[in-house]
This record gives structure tokens, C-alpha cells and sequence, in this order.
């Protein structure tokens, strides 16, 4: 059964060494409208775009309803650090 779960593999969002000079081409999330502190993070407010320094897009969806720890401006690449859960 152990041997199942090695092939499986595990999932990994963070960038391969083949990918770190391509970051700027890739997309994260970012703020697209100033958030006050306990501001709450929406469709309206956080976009995937380019480059990639913040969050990965892959958890847009867990980040919609989390709110903001201190105020956010627009342009700012999310962090998880940012948010209150």
C-alpha cells in the first residue's frame, strides 16, 4: 500500500528551479482596489495578473471572504501573512 501512495507524489504550486527566471511571466494575485484594515477581499478587489510575487492563483477561491490584517493598496501582491483567516 506504501508504494501507492509514493507514486501518487505530492502537489507543489511553488516554482521549479527550470521555472525562476520566468516568474515575471507568470500570474499571482494581487490587489486591484485599495482594501482598509479588515477590509474583506472579493471578486471586485483581488485579480490573478502578472508577475508572479504573491499568492499563487491556485487559492484565489480561499482567499475571497478572508480579510485584511493591515490596509492594502492597489498593486499589492498578496501574501498569506496579510490575512486574517
Amino acid at each position: 500500500m506504501e508504494i501507492v501512495w509514493e507514486a501518487v507524489g505530492r502537489v507543489d504550486y511553488g516554482l521549479k528551479s527550470s521555472e525562476k527566471g520566468n516568474a515575471q511571466f507568470c500570474r499571482s494575485l494581487h490587489v486591484v482596489e485599495d482594501i482598509p484594515a479588515g477590509g474583506e477581499l472579493t471578486a471586485e478587489n483581488v485579480q490573478s495578473i502578472q508577475p508572479r510575487f504573491g499568492l499563487a492563483p491556485e487559492y484565489y477561491d480561499e482567499v475571497l471572504g478572508c480579510r485584511a490584517k493591515g490596509a492594502l493598496t492597489r498593486g499589492t501582491a498578496l501574501k498569506l501573512h496579510q490575512l486574517q483567516s
